[in-house]
C-alpha cells in the first residue's frame, strides 16, 4: 500500500523547500561603495540634468540667501520676484521666470501691509492664485525654526502640490536661540544646511532673508549679518547695495552653478527695475560714497586711499574697502602698492 505522504527518500534534492535567504544588511560601507562613481558611470554623450533657476543666472533652484541693510528695499525686491513667479512672467521687469505656487512669509509684516505693498507691486487689486503669504501673526508659532519645516511639508503635501518657492523674510525670526557657549560659525552652518536639506527634500526653492552691516567691505558678501556659516550652506548667496539718498542700486551675488554678477537695479517708487549690467556712463548702479571716490580720482588723479579718504572725509579703512568695490566693477585699478587710479574706458 502506498503511504499517504512521500517518503524524504523518495523527494528529489532539488524540489526540497529552501529557507530564502535573509537580506544583507546595508551597512554605510555598502552604501559608500554603492555610491561610488567613474567614468564607467557615463559613457559618451551623457548631459548632467539641466540646472533649475528661479531667477535665471542670479538664484538657483535650492536655498539661497538676499540680504540688504535695513530699509534698502530688499522685502519690495523679493516680493516682486514671488509675485512673478506666481503669475509667470518678468521678475523685476526683465528676467523671465518658471510659473508656479508661492508661499511668502513676511514675518517682520501686518497682513495689511503685505496686501497693500503685493497689490502695488502688481498695479492691480488681484493677487495671482499662486501667490500665498504668511504674516507677522504667525510668529509666535514658527520660533524656534522647528515648525517652519513640518509647517512647509504639511503646505505642499496637503493643500499646494506645485509649490515652486518659499521666501522667509526674514531667518532671524524663525532661527532657533544661540547656545550660550556654543560654535556660533557652526550654529550658522548648521542652520542653513538644514534648510538647504528641506529644499532638497520638498523639490521647492527657499530664499532666506538676511538683514547685512551699515558698514561697507572689501568683499561685499562679508556684509552680510552673521558668521561665514550663513553663506557657506547656500546655494546661491546676492547682496541688494543701495544709499538711503538714491533710487538706484546694485544687487551683486554668486551661486554654485555660475559666475558672479552685478547688476545695477532702480528703484521706481517701490518697484525694483534691472537697469543693465554696471554701466560707466553716469556711473548708474552705484552708491553715493562710489560717485564720491569715482569724482575725486577723475579730477585729481592717481592717490593713496588715505589721501582718497581725507578727501571725502571719512575714515581710510572706509575709502579702502569703497575703492576695492570699485575695482571689483573694473572702474579703478592699483597700478602701485597703495596708489589707486581710474581704469580708462
Amino acid at each position: 500500500m502506498k503511504p499517504p505522504f512521500p517518503r524524504l527518500s523518495d523527494i528529489a534534492p532539488d524540489s526540497l523547500p529552501t529557507r530564502p535567504e535573509e537580506p544583507k544588511e546595508e551597512t554605510p560601507l555598502s552604501t559608500l561603495n554603492g555610491l561610488l562613481r567613474d567614468r564607467t558611470h557615463y559613457p559618451v554623450g551623457w548631459e548632467p540634468p539641466v540646472v533649475e533657476w528661479i531667477l535665471p543666472g542670479m538664484i538657483p533652484d535650492g536655498y539661497s540667501i538676499v540680504a540688504g541693510r535695513p530699509k534698502t528695499g530688499k522685502s519690495f525686491l523679493l516680493l516682486d520676484v514671488a509675485l512673478a513667479v506666481a503669475n509667470g512672467g518678468h521678475a523685476l521687469g526683465k528676467i523671465p521666470v518658471e510659473q508656479g505656487d508661492v508661499l511668502y512669509m513676511a514675518l517682520e509684516d501686518p497682513e495689511g501691509r503685505v496686501v497693500r505693498r503685493a497689490r502695488h507691486v502688481l498695479g492691480t487689486d488681484i493677487l495671482p492664485e499662486g501667490f500665498h503669504f504668511l504674516s507677522r501673526a504667525a510668529v509666535p508659532y514658527l520660533r524656534g525654526g522647528g515648525m517652519v519645516s513640518e509647517f512647509l511639508r504639511s503646505f505642499k503635501e496637503r493643500g499646494c502640490p506645485g509649490l515652486r518657492l518659499v521666501v522667509i523674510d526674514t531667518m532671524a525670526m524663525v532661527r532657533p536661540p544661540r547656545g550660550r557657549q556654543g560654535d556660533i560659525a557652526k550654529e550658522d552652518y548648521d542652520l542653513g544646511a538644514r534648510v538647504a536639506g528641506l529644499s532638497r527634500e520638498l523639490g521647492t526653492a527657499i530664499i532666506g532673508v538676511f538683514h547685512a552691516a551699515q558698514s561697507e567691505t572689501a568683499d561685499p558678501l562679508d556684509q552680510i549679518a552673521g558668521t561665514y556659516g550663513v553663506t557657506a550652506a547656500a546655494d546661491g548667496t546676492c547682496l541688494l547695495r543701495r544709499d538711503r539718498d538714491t533710487s538706484e542700486g546694485v544687487l551683486m551675488g554668486t551661486s554654485r552653478e555660475g559666475a558672479d554678477y552685478q547688476v545695477a537695479m532702480r528703484s521706481e517708487n517701490g518697484r525694483w527695475r534691472i537697469v543693465d549690467q554696471i554701466p560707466r556712463a553716469g556711473n548708474a548702479g552705484l552708491g553715493r560714497r562710489s560717485r564720491e571716490v569715482l569724482a575725486v580720482l577723475m579730477e585729481a588723479g592717481p592717490m593713496s586711499a588715505a589721501e582718497v579718504a581725507l578727501r571725502i572725509g571719512v575714515e581710510s579703512a572706509r575709502a579702502q574697502a569703497v575703492l576695492g568695490r570699485l575695482r571689483e566693477f573694473g572702474l579703478v585699478g592699483c597700478p602701485a602698492r597703495d596708489v589707486w587710479a581710474v581704469v580708462p574706458e
